[in-house]
This record gives structure tokens, C-alpha cells and sequence, in this order.
């Protein structure tokens, strides 16, 4: 991925109020990124929860997730506040992602 320095990592993710099938696989594909990152590389949004001004580099208990994504787990609702598990921490949803 360009211009990141954080890596890209997977980690078995728990989703809030889903429960997935017996053999489902709940490993996620993510990224850390900087915070002028979606507007250098001119990623839209979907949907944000807040101003990503708002959001301070390295604050704990956010991320943003792309829309198919927020299709999958939150098909017809909004994911915008909703709550999963990467790895060891619980993070809200705070934007979705046009990707």
C-alpha cells in the first residue's frame, strides 16, 4: 500500500451482535494508516461518523472500515457507531470507506 508505515497486518475480528456460521472465516485484512491519508489518496466517504479532523493520530478505539464491509455485517443498516474486536480491542466504527 502506498505511503504507510504501519504495515499491513490480519487478525481474527468479532463483530458486535454477529454471530458467524460454524466454519466462517472472521480473519480481517487491515491497514494502519495516517491522518491525511484518505484525503491524499482522494479515498471518499461513504459515510462518517465524525470529522476526520477530529480524529487525533493513534487515538485508541476507532476505525474505519471500507462499504463492503458495512455490507456484509450491517446489510440495510448503518455501521456508523457500531463496535468490533480486532484482535485484543474493541473499536467503534467511526467512517466508511468508499473502496
Amino acid at each position: 500500500m502506498p505511503l504507510t508505515d504501519g504495515g499491513i497486518a490480519f487478525a481474527n475480528v468479532a463483530i458486535d451482535g454477529y454471530a458467524p456460521a460454524k466454519d466462517e472465516d472472521m480473519r480481517l485484512h487491515y491497514e494502519t494508516v495516517g491522518p491525511g491519508y484518505f484525503q491524499t489518496m482522494r479515498i471518499p466517504f461513504v459515510h462518517a461518523g465524525i470529522s476526520m479532523s477530529e480524529i487525533q493520530e493513534g487515538a485508541p478505539g476507532v476505525v474505519i472500515i471500507n462499504e463492503t464491509m458495512a455490507g456484509r455485517y450491517w446489510p440495510g443498516g448503518d455501521a456508523i457507531g457500531r463496535r468490533l474486536k480486532l484482535a485484543k480491542d474493541w473499536l467503534e466504527i467511526v467512517g466508511i470507506a468508499k473502496m
